[in-house]
């Protein structure tokens, strides 16, 4: 590891490791364009586990179920058919305070992404007729689609949702 890592990516390995978790013939290097990447320190052999983490310190559906926005889940169970967007929702509404096992995973996490769901529409033009394009144009569609099917149904019982989450804090 270098000395350039955030001590959050150091934070998150170290937690790892005094969890249970393993590193084996891995290394994390850092490159400006990537940012940090596990990379293979030397050969593994077919079905040799590389890197081991404990499923309670992943975030995860079932670590949802276990914290304040459970009562979402209570209110909206058939939320629970989109197990992505249950962990997207949590993540949204920082769903795991600072003192979860999670925490380390979530500071890591990074805050800003640039992915062409996001560009304008004249950037995404220069694009057009390209798989670029069309996957795009796809998954914002997919997007709305989700929002007008999942989430906004959820705004439906705001009241009776944010009165329980606040009250189990």
């Amino acid at each position: 590891m270098t000395e350039t890592e955030p001590p959050t990516v150091k934070d998150l390995l170290g937690h790892i490791l005094d969890n249970g978790g393993t590193f084996n013939k891995v290394e994390l290097k850092y490159s400006a364009t990537e940012g940090y990447s596990l990379f293979a320190s030397e050969e593994l052999k077919a079905g040799e586990v590389a890197i081991s983490v404990p499923y309670s310190l992943c975030l995860s559906v079932d670590s949802i179920l276990k914290g304040p926005l459970s009562v979402v889940l209570d209110v909206c169970p058939d939320i629970m058919a989109y197990p992505d967007e249950v962990l997207a929702m949590a993540l949204m509404c920082s769903a795991y305070p600072e003192e979860s096992i999670q925490a380390k995973h979530i500071a890591s996490l990074p805050k800003t992404f640039n992915t062409p769901v996001f560009w304008s529409v004249e950037e995404l033009d220069d694009l057009k007729g390209s798989m670029i394009w069309n996957l795009t144009n796809m998954m914002k569609n997919q997007i709305t689609s989700d929002w007008n099917s999942i989430h906004a149904p959820l705004g439906m019982d705001i009241t009776l949702i944010t009165t329980s989450f606040f009250s189990h804090k």
